[in-house]
């Protein structure tokens, strides 16, 4: 079995990670390789990886945030009579 073409990462000790890829040329037994550094195309992808992971995170955290305040603001309307929501300011209730 003969191999036109591969592609392949291959971890160089120089430039770190390199793709490498060949493809059959369509002369004699002319090939033609290309080797990339990963470094040279991934590293702006890397960068807005690590920036939408950060905002996402921060989004998350300020939806917590928020959604714990509003909950308890809005139990504190709801049912100011329990104990530990309000201050008692000697408010009576049937029962009591």
């Amino acid at each position: 079995m003969r191999l036109d073409s591969f592609r392949t990462l291959v971890d160089s000790k120089i430039l770190g990670p390199v793709f490498v890829s060949s493809g059959k040329l369509p002369f004699e037994d002319w090939r033609l390789v290309t080797v990339i550094p990963r470094a040279t195309f991934a590293g702006d992808i890397d960068a807005n990886t690590e920036r939408v992971m950060f905002i996402i995170g921060a989004i998350a955290l300020l939806a917590a945030v928020t959604s714990i305040l509003f909950a308890r603001h809005s139990s504190l309307d709801r049912y100011p009579a329990l104990p530990g929501n309000a201050p008692d300011r000697g408010v009576r209730t049937r029962g009591r």
